[in-house]
């Protein structure tokens, strides 16, 4: 076996992704950026509903809600109920903008009465987010917790389909098992197909799916936290939604996603994947280091989002405590948006701070322990 074949090979046992490919760019955050969204709010998903108009979908309490933005994210304003369930939380909020101008806003229903089922549901808007339609039910799962179904998201493929994914445990109702299961719709969200699994580790737990899609429009991928990488914490992978399906360990779809293999002990959940407009990938992590809280820091990958390193810490700069069930949001073809559930200055809410996309410096170690990593 060549020195070539035997590297890749070494690196499909491992989980790992040789950096055959270095990032392209890099990430310069920007401190005096920094806003709240929310006091009191978390899990928080940005898309773009008019030139300068943002729309921010999050949890506060027991519902699902909005905020928008009307200076490209700098100030929050008009919070709106989206979802609010009676017998449930309404959570998890990620929200898109269709190609036919209505705004999507998929919930995770998790009972509280002790007999519903959890569920994955949606409601719509098409009027900017400021109304919301009934909610329209779109997965059953199990009554039970331990057989739940967890943090749905979704892209709709340009004169295709909506691809909407989620983690399951219903399918494994005899096993800790958990996979990712996609539904798709081809009439802007209104009717769905059977759902199927695309994901999956036999014994492990495939969770937190985002799916993004590559620069020619078709190619999908999708983060996932895998249990089953390197060692029992988690670690980001990356699968590329392709056949035969589900995508297993070992196919040349699935990969993990840093360049350099972490620590096994380091648990690095909770995966948020973008792809840059001029070539690039960006991937948020939930890093929870030994001693610490857990932090948002994201990494820099290529356009086939592989190879992830030179990593930043958006909101270590500014003292932040936590950062809990972070996203990204691509501004401009130049920046980006960092959104983390945090406390800052003693304020705990929804937080974001921008960021300015630059062409990548040298080579930066892939697992900051201290200090924000911008480079």
């Amino acid at each position: 076996m060549g020195l070539l074949a035997l590297t890749a090979f070494v690196a499909a046992i491992v989980g790992a992704t040789p950096p055959a490919v270095q990032p392209s760019v890099s990430v310069v955050w920007h401190p005096d950026t920094l806003s709240l969204v929310r006091e009191g709010a978390g899990y928080g998903r940005i898309a773009r509903i008019g030139p300068d108009e943002l729309l921010c979908a999050y949890g506060h309490g027991k519902e699902a809600w909005v905020s928008r933005s009307l200076d490209g994210g700098r100030t929050w304003i008009d919070p709106r109920v989206a979802a609010r369930i009676d017998y449930a939380a309404a959570a998890n909020s990620e929200i898109l903008v269709t190609r036919r101008g209505e705004v999507l806003h998929f919930i995770n229903e998790r009972p509280t009465d002790g007999k519903s089922p959890f569920a994955i549901s949606v409601v719509r808007s098409s009027d900017g987010g400021r109304t919301w339609s009934p909610r329209q039910l779109l997965y059953r799962a199990d009554s039970l917790f331990e057989n739940g179904c967890w943090e749905p998201a979704a892209v709709e493929i340009p004169g295709g389909p909506i691809r909407l994914v989620f983690a399951n445990e219903s399918p494994y109702r005899n096993s800790g098992e958990q996979e990712i299961t996609m539904m798709s719709s081809w009439d802007g969200g209104r009717t769905w197909t059977r759902p199927r699994a695309v994901s999956f580790r036999p014994g492990h737990r495939d969770g937190m799916p985002v799916p993004a899609l590559a620069r020619d429009g078709r190619t999908l991928f999708v983060a996932i936290e895998d249990n089953g990488l390197v060692g029992p914490a988690m670690k980001p992978t990356i699968v590329q939604v392709a056949r035969p399906l589900p995508v297993m360990p070992g196919s040349p779809h699935r990969w993990g996603a840093l360049a350099e293999p972490a620590p096994a002990e380091l648990n690095i959940a909770a995966p948020y994947l973008v792809m840059l407009p001029e070539g690039g990938s960006l991937l948020s992590c939930q890093i929870s280091e030994p001693g610490g809280e857990p932090q948002m820091v994201v990494y820099a990958g290529d356009s086939m989002a592989r190879g992830f390193g030179r990593p930043t810490k958006p909101f270590a700069s500014v003292g932040a405590v936590q950062g809990l069930w972070n996203s990204l949001f691509v501004a401009t073809e130049r920046s980006v948006i960092a959104v983390t559930g945090a406390v800052i200055g003693g304020r705990v809410g929804l937080w974001t701070m921008e960021g300015t996309i630059k062409p990548a410096p040298g080579r930066r170690a892939n697992h900051p322990v201290r200090g924000d990593a911008a480079p």
